[in-house]
């Protein structure tokens, strides 16, 4: 009996000793983890495809819930875009996906698995290679966790680091992931890493592109980048020529053609695919309203781009998503990518451009009704003119008021138009809300049109009463 009575205790001694070295164990392995954990991956991933030219699909910003949700809510639409804009590029059959950050609207462990899940269902037969990154939005948590477990959380769901480089038949990728929920200036350790590997791209072949993915755009280059670019970003990128950055971000419309740009090295922005935003400082605000202030057209014509890539050239297609179809010229950037051969300068397309017109005299009337807004139960005056002709698109109006009564300048509003709808969704009749703070009564009222460079067209002009309730 006590031969039996000694061996149980030292079993049950033995169980108790492995149970709390285990737990120990698995303690020391996760502080060593977090403790050694790098979000940069230094070996750099080389893969060859049995291919002359490569098809890449480019979209940023799903922006996918951080945790089950019920249906109609305020994410719906994004998981639809999101499964939509898979489906398009498994038909156009992509060799590489770049997704430029913001996966998730508050970087949750069940947005990467919704991600994951919706991206392994629609690429069954033939799953793209995926470069992924992190936005600022992959950091936004409700318990405000730090910056390196957000990483880790990414980095186990892609099986990919934050910052790691690629090379794929010859050409290099360099994923450089946002590395907090601020929106600060990049750190010194970050730009040391990304500058190592432009330098080891230009080593092995100085005339290729080298493609460089942020989630925010370098600052003034490319449309939506002066409210949303990174400075820093732009200092690192001015050295080298044959880089080109995607980015993501602003949201903006990639209908206006200042989402590409060239300077000391090519910038291109991807829109989004959950929502459209724009610049500020519009009546109409900058997530694109309707002329009673409702926010639906921001959901529609979420867009990407599909770039093709080989030996001679780098073209550029801009796709809507909502309407599964090409968008404008395509983008062509010839091989060798260098400053001589830029032509998506600014100070270029800004000769070629030409200021918006009215075709004819009865196309110049400006009229106003009194409509009655549901919602808000209130009466509303909404002044209505033809939309003017230009060659590509007009941005934005800009309405110059005199009020009557005393001859006072009573202000100049700017409106963006809906130009960031496909062209066949866009409005014929143009209509604009006028500011609810006006003072109710007759105006002089000068409309002028604006294309995206900045060229004014001859004012049209009238005489309207303006009845605000």
């Amino acid at each position: 009996m006590e031969s039996n009575n000694f061996i149980s205790f030292f079993t049950k001694e033995y169980i108790t000793f492995l149970l709390i070295s285990n737990i120990l164990i698995i303690i020391f392995s996760i502080i060593f983890t977090w403790l050694t954990y790098s979000p940069f991956d230094n070996t750099i991933t080389r893969i060859t495809l049995n291919k002359k030219e490569l098809k890449i699909g480019i979209i940023s910003d799903t922006q996918l819930p951080p945790e089950y949700y019920t249906k109609n809510d305020y994410y719906d639409p994004f998981i639809q875009h999101l499964d939509k804009t898979l489906r398009i590029l498994n038909n156009q059959d992509i060799d590489i996906l770049i997704v430029a950050g913001d996966i998730g609207d508050q970087g949750a462990t069940y947005s990467y698995n919704l991600f994951l899940n919706t991206f392994n269902h629609i690429f069954k037969n033939k799953k793209p290679i995926l470069n992924i990154i992190m936005g600022n939005h992959d950091y936004w948590s409700k318990e405000q966790e730090p910056a390196k477990k957000s990483q880790m959380k990414f980095h186990y769901a892609f099986k990919q680091s934050p910052f790691r480089h690629k090379v794929i038949n010859g050409y290099h990728f360099i994923m450089w992931s946002h590395e907090n929920r601020f929106l600060d200036i990049t750190a010194a350790s970050k730009t040391k890493w990304v500058k190592e590997q432009i330098e080891i791209a230009l080593k092995e072949d100085k005339n290729k592109p080298i493609f460089v993915i942020t989630h925010m755009n370098p600052f003034n280059t490319m449309y939506g980048s002066i409210e949303w670019g990174n400075v820093n970003i732009k200092n690192v990128l001015s050295d080298y020529e044959n880089v080109i950055s995607i980015s993501g971000h602003s949201h903006f419309s990639l209908i206006d053609e200042r989402s590409i740009w060239q300077g000391d090295f090519t910038a291109i922005q991807t829109q989004a695919i959950a929502y459209i935003e724009l610049e500020k400082g519009k009546e109409n605000g900058s997530v694109p309203k309707n002329e009673f202030g409702q926010n639906k057209p921001c959901l529609k014509n979420y867009m990407g781009l599909i770039m093709d890539v080989n030996d001679e050239k780098i073209e550029f297609n801009r796709i809507s998503f909502e309407k599964n179809e090409f968008y404008g010229d395509k983008w062509i950037i010839k091989q060798p990518v260098n400053k001589k051969n830029f032509i998506y300068t600014n100070l270029e397309r800004e000769k070629k451009s030409v200021a918006p017109y009215w075709k004819n005299e009865q196309d110049k009337n400006i009229n106003v009704k009194y409509m009655k807004n549901i919602q808000k139960n209130e009466i509303k005056s909404v002044i209505f003119f033809e939309q003017p002709y230009h060659d590509n698109f007009v941005h934005s109006y800009e309405v110059e008021l005199i009020y009557l009564k005393d001859n006072s300048f009573a202000g100049k509003f700017l409106y963006f138009s809906d130009f960031y709808l496909m062209p066949q969704d866009r409005e014929k009749i143009i209509k604009l809300g006028m500011c609810s703070y006006l003072k109710n009564g007759e105006y002089k009222i000068k409309v002028s049109a604006i294309e995206s460079f900045g060229k004014k067209s001859k004012p049209i002009e009238g005489t309207i009463f303006v009845r605000n309730e």
